[in-house]
């Protein structure tokens, strides 16, 4: 009994030892209502499909910055997307001409958006021992 669980204990860090934690940093949130929902991706061909993300989740919207993190990613290459959503319905919701009514977000792009970036063009790599990420959050 105790071999296995010297084992099982062995086997435990041994996983923890390879998880990172990606903590997220997102300015200009510019209101509380709704939800910031947050997609995190390991994958080109997975980009930028939210229901395909390795990670997704949602924090309370506040006014100004938004911290979180996430706990437990293997360390490699990520990309991340998101949008504040305002009015709660789990959309990312745009007008008539394809143009976002909520705020959005992506890593790595501090201009303009004015389509998709590519997986590499957002992509970014995550260390063993974890990372920080600042995220602005845009509006049109």
């Amino acid at each position: 009994m105790r071999l296995r669980l010297a084992a099982a204990a062995l086997l435990l860090s041994a996983g923890a030892a390879h998880a990172a934690d990606l903590r997220l940093r997102i300015e200009g949130v510019r209101s509380g209502a709704g939800e910031i929902e947050i997609a995190v991706f390991n994958s080109a061909q997975n980009w930028p499909d939210g229901d395909r993300a390795e990670h997704q989740s949602k924090v309370k919207a506040s006014p100004g910055t938004v911290e979180t993190v996430i706990h437990g990613l293997a360390p490699g290459t990520y990309a991340i997307g998101g949008f504040h959503d305002e009015n709660g319905n789990g959309a990312f919701d745009k007008n008539f001409l394809g143009m976002p009514t909520e705020g959005f977000f992506v890593s790595r792009v501090d201009g303009l958006i004015l389509a998709t970036p590519s997986f590499d063009e957002v992509a970014f790599a995550l260390p063993p021992e974890g990372t920080t990420l600042t995220l602005r959050m845009r509006y049109y």
